[in-house]
């Protein structure tokens, strides 16, 4: 999983993660995909 952010605090990150919890999800189950870009805000 890559996370298209700069410097930025971990609330950041942890932000962007969960707004993005169900993409990491269909991500995780998929046989398939290798890479999951998430962009930052």
């Amino acid at each position: 999983m890559w996370l298209r952010l700069g410097n930025v605090t971990t609330v950041d990150i942890a932000t962007v993660i969960l707004d993005h919890n169900e993409t990491i999800e269909r991500f995780a189950a998929s046989q398939d995909e290798a890479l999951l870009v998430l962009p930052g805000y």
